[in-house]
């Protein structure tokens, strides 16, 4: 396991905000002039489905004519995994605009986004200047949320109330951005107890009957259905295994199951500016076992949804690559990875070796080194250290037939170090100890 999941940092809840919350470089064109390329949508993810770098489906509509509604299998994908057009996913973190809609476009009462939640909400901890709006922009002062954990009890509104209510906040609210899925299930409460309903039911009678997503719904009724991909993670090796349902009944609400159409269908009928930033709507998630991107350009009348039940996604790349095809240009037709090694570098290792707590879920990682080679350890695993190698002076990495990695960057002759997954996109690590190769 090479840090816990970095293809899964957001188990518990969601990605965050590939386009704010993370830090993606932009991936640039080789420089081979024999490296192939395509502007075609389906042609992508047959090549990443014979990787076995997707399995799931892709809508893309353009001036209300559906170009692609296709499933894709992956090679070696087990038999349980197959999906359809019709298949229902894990939307993870692509639920929060059902949130955003339902305050900003639909409120039960003019101004809803700001009216302070102790005006309607019982129960202590209740923050005076908390609102929506607030809630909703990440402004809140919540910590994420994934750092707490949770094991394997359901949490009952009322329970998940009081964690989230016991949380001492990181800043006062309204005085920076941390994206806080604590916040979100929050939200779910306060819309509950305004509506003096369960979350879900507001959500079913608020959002998904007026906007006519049949196919839309909470994991307990999706598991009911015929048609929910079974989600599948990659937790050591190659060998996926299934995602546990609990993981999606541990909250009441939150975890939604939907299918490519009513996405589509969902996100055209966004006009909030609140929401909508210069005619485009975005956003995407990960569960365990899926990975999810809702794309809709109103300028270009151009509608795009990926649902995966696979956690292989490079999605950080795929969101890029999709961008620069609807406008026209060719991107890599994706290929097979292959990393090469240089030699142990023992001068680097030295000055990056510490005790580090990955930010963005609290998680602790700690390097090692010895004259021989540098060494992850994860201390709430059970597995023996990993090797990492050298692909150049500013990148460590375990596997070579993947991209997660680490990145190493200088400031001030002091070395910062970032975890590198989902293709691409850069979390940040700060070390509090060092340690020496010599230790």
């Amino acid at each position: 396991m090479f840090v816990r999941d970095l293809k899964l940092i957001f188990i518990m809840f969601g990605l965050c905000a590939l386009l704010s919350g993370c830090n993606n470089p932009q991936p640039e064109l080789s420089e081979n002039s024999e490296q192939e390329t395509t502007t075609d949508v389906v042609e992508y993810f047959e090549a990443l489905a014979n990787l076995s770098k997707f399995n799931g489906v892709v809508y893309l509509s353009r001036n209300s004519e559906v170009l692609v509604n296709k499933a894709f299998q992956a090679q070696d994908f087990p038999t349980r995994g197959a999906v359809t057009p019709e298949s229902m996913f894990h939307i993870a973190s692509v639920r929060k605009l059902m949130n955003q809609y339902l305050v900003f476009q639909n409120p039960p009462v003019e101004g809803f986004a700001d009216i302070p939640l102790v005006e309607w909400i019982d129960g202590a901890n209740i923050h005076p200047a908390w609102t929506l709006r607030m809630l909703l922009n990440h402004e809140s002062g919540l910590p994420r949320g994934e750092a707490h954990e949770f094991g394997d009890t359901p949490y009952t509104l009322e329970e998940t109330k009081a964690l989230i209510l016991s949380q001492p906040l990181r800043t006062a609210p309204g005085e920076e951005f941390y994206y806080s899925n604590f916040g979100y299930l929050l939200i779910d409460i306060a819309i509950g107890e305004w509506f003096e309903q369960h979350p879900n039911e507001v959500f079913r009678a608020e959002v998904f009957e007026p906007l006519s997503l049949t196919r839309t719904m909470n994991a307990n009724a999706a598991f009911q259905q015929d048609n929910y991909a079974q989600g599948y993670y990659y937790p050591e090796s190659d060998t996926a295994v299934a995602a546990e349902r609990y993981k999606f009944l541990q909250f009441e609400s939150g975890d939604l199951y939907s299918t490519a159409q009513d996405l589509a269908q969902f996100v055209r009928q966004i006009e909030s500016p609140d929401i909508r930033s210069n005619g485009i709507v975005e956003h995407a998630g990960a569960k365990r076992g899926y990975r999810s991107y809702l794309y809709h350009d109103s300028n270009q009348q151009l509608t795009f949804v990926m649902l995966a039940n696979t956690t292989a996604v490079p999605i950080t790349d795929v969101i890029s690559d999709m961008k620069r095809i609807f406008t026209g240009e060719a991107v890599p037709i994706p290929k097979e990875i292959n990393r090469q090694a240089i030699a142990y570098q023992p001068y680097i290792a030295e000055q990056i070796a510490g005790d580090y707590t990955l930010l963005v879920n609290g998680q602790t990682l700690i390097l090692t080194c010895d004259a021989n080679g540098i060494y992850l350890n994860d201390p709430a695993s059970e597995q023996a250290p990993q090797e990492l190698l050298f692909e150049n002076e500013t990148t460590l990495f375990h596997d070579p037939k993947v991209l997660d990695s680490f990145a190493i960057e200088w400031h001030n002759n002091q070395p910062q170090l970032f975890a590198v997954a989902m293709g691409g996109a850069r979390f940040p690590m700060q070390r509090e100890q060092a340690r020496s190769c010599n230790d």
